[in-house]
């Protein structure tokens, strides 16, 4: 990475910061092709599309984060949530087993409490892996 491009993801972040994500979008994609291996700008990225509501896409760039960097655990989360969102409900609690099987959560702790106390919100089937999950 070039200290223009940390110039451009200071910038990026500025907007981020401030809600201008689809401005945020245009300067992060500009730098894609010359930092394919850089899993924090994937990251920058779908967390742009996931304020955007564009669950398909911050789908899609979590998953390019994860790839390069599968103990992130702001990334599974932010899969986990991209997939909830988008009505993948199986594939979320794959994406978290997945984490949770390898890595010691911090992040997700606090998303299962809060998924806890919505819990009539979940399928039956769903509710006891959380609770299971919460309780480990």
């Amino acid at each position: 990475m070039t200290p223009n491009d940390k110039k451009i993801i200071g910038k990026a972040i500025g907007l981020q910061v401030s809600g201008r994500h689809k401005d945020a979008l245009k300067m992060l994609h500009d730098l894609e092709s010359r930092n394919s291996d850089l899993s924090s700008l994937y990251g920058l990225i779908a967390s742009s599309y996931y304020q955007l509501c564009d669950y398909k896409m911050s789908t899609l760039y979590f998953e390019k984060t994860l790839k390069l960097n599968p103990s992130s655990e702001l990334a599974s989360v932010g899969l986990f949530h991209s997939l909830e969102k988008g009505g993948k409900l199986k594939k979320a609690f794959l994406e978290m087993e997945r984490f949770l099987a390898v890595n010691e959560p911090k992040l997700y702790t606090t998303t299962l409490l809060e998924m806890k106390e919505n819990i009539k919100y979940y399928p039956e089937s769903y509710q006891r892996r959380i609770i299971q999950k919460h309780s480990t």
